[in-house]
């Protein structure tokens, strides 16, 4: 059984879907606009840098990250849309989700420490007037997969098709003691003028 989970606007969606393999999440804004955390912007870029600084973050993908977004990039392409290209500040975001929803053990958009994606993106220097989604994926190895996956939800798709969207964040990380093995994390911008 999947779980997912939009918001679009102010309203949010909860649907649920049975498809083969893992769990899959997906997040969407429709404008810029979004509530204001009630922590303070410092203290999230605080815990952000500090995540950063002491991790073995490196922005560059790996060989199925890179499939990733040859698939995306690809699919955008046949239906008449613009590729989309990494974003260190999108990429640091996922690399986050990913790696925190597979130690912490959750699969949610609101990470461990209580923040949703937008707060995260912005704690990570992403700027908070861009267009922005978030889709998740549990339980898929690889590219495809977790591509295929999110091809066939209708939310997910959505974001990936979004045309508003130009940039992405992608990453993947595995625990093998996790409920899902491998993680999955794509964080969608685009700071059209």
């Amino acid at each position: 059984m999947k779980l997912a989970i939009g918001l679009i606007g102010l309203w949010i969606s909860v649907g649920i879907s049975i498809l083969t393999g893992g769990a899959i999440l997906f997040l969407f804004i429709l404008a810029a606009d979004h509530e204001s955390s009630s922590e303070s912007s410092s203290e999230i870029d605080s815990v952000a840098s500090s995540f950063v600084t002491a991790s073995s973050f490196d922005e560059s993908l790996d060989t199925e990250e890179e499939m990733f977004l040859e698939l995306i990039n690809q699919y955008r392409q046949e239906q008449g849309l613009a590729t989309l290209v990494t974003r260190s500040e999108l990429t640091a975001t996922a690399f986050w989700k990913s790696w925190d929803t597979a130690l912490e053990n959750y699969f949610s958009h609101t990470d461990s420490q209580g923040r949703n994606p937008f707060q995260l993106m912005s704690a990570f220097g992403y700027l908070e007037w861009c267009w922005r989604g978030e889709n998740l994926a549990g339980g898929y190895e690889t590219a495809k997969s977790a591509f295929k996956a999110w091809e066939r939800s209708p939310g997910h798709n959505a974001n990936m098709l979004h045309p508003e969207f130009s940039e992405i964040g992608i990453s993947r990380f595995a625990d093998p003691a996790g409920d899902y093995g491998w993680y999955w994390a794509t964080e969608f911008g685009g700071c059209s003028n």
